[in-house]
């Protein structure tokens, strides 16, 4: 699934939303650009189930973004959001991250300590999908997920997001966390 957005809601919760709520299927294509009147037929069909699925999807989509209420969300039906709970760093995580000189250890510990929490996180094993157990430890540097946790998350477009949020809410006034 590709990421559509990842917003940072109201109440520190960012949301995934991946764009397989667009479940009409890609018009067809011939190869020579010439289509039979029966393929024309199936073409402006597939063209307008797409059309209709994306307006729709792109409504709640902007509905979500005007209340923040997740039952607007455009989801496949029978599945439910993933949601990560992003809080700031500490000074002292700050500090320790920066000591760091790879960049990518960087991200990660970022992510680590700046994720509180995720709910309704999907994992495939073995073709069979599952709800994620995702936890946390102590550290010297305060609370982080386990690194068992960290291994969920393999989707590199998804890593930037946290990674980004978890910036974001650590540049944030405590006044200012506490609105957005």
């Amino acid at each position: 699934m590709a990421i559509k957005q990842i917003r940072l809601t109201g109440d520190r919760a960012v949301i995934f939303s991946g764009d397989d709520a667009l479940a009409a299927p890609a018009p067809p294509v011939a190869p020579d650009g010439a289509l039979t009147e029966a393929q024309e037929t199936d073409h402006r069909a597939a063209q307008t189930a797409y059309e209709e699925a994306k307006t729709s999807y792109d409504a709640k989509w902007n509905e979500y973004l005007k209340t923040y209420d997740v039952a607007v969300l455009p989801l496949v039906e029978g599945r439910k959001p993933t949601i990560f709970q992003i809080g700031a760093l500490t000074i002292d995580q700050v500090t320790h991250i920066d000591g760091m000189t790879n960049f990518g250890e960087k991200v990660t510990e970022t992510i680590a300590y700046g994720v509180h929490g995720v709910a309704g996180f999907v994992v495939v094993t073995d073709g069979q999908e599952a709800i994620a157990e995702v936890t946390r430890c102590d550290t010297k540097h305060g609370k982080r997920l386990t690194a068992e946790s960290l291994r969920l998350f393999t989707d590199d477009a998804l890593r930037w997001e946290l990674w980004g949020q978890v910036k974001i809410a650590s540049a944030l006034s405590k006044e200012q966390r506490k609105s957005a």
